[in-house]
């Protein structure tokens, strides 16, 4: 419970276990994805924004809305 939730205890972390072998697979394949994603050109890149979302796109390319419970 420490873990997850926006209270100032929240550790922020989320610990997987038992993953399926294929895993290192595909987290290559998708680092490698979102590598060349956010080398795309911004107009191509903010398709993919959708308002609604708390973020957008990526912490290092712009795009992340702040809400009050952010800003402690």
């Amino acid at each position: 419970e420490e873990a997850f939730g926006s209270h100032p205890q929240a550790l922020g972390i989320i610990l997987v276990k038992d993953l399926p072998p294929v895993y290192p697979i595909y987290r290559e394949r998708l680092l490698k994805l979102a590598y060349k994603f956010a080398h795309l050109n911004e107009d191509i890149r903010d398709k993919y924004v959708d308002p609604g979302n708390l973020y957008s796109y990526g912490w290092l390319h712009g795009k992340v809305s702040v809400t009050k419970t952010d800003r402690r």
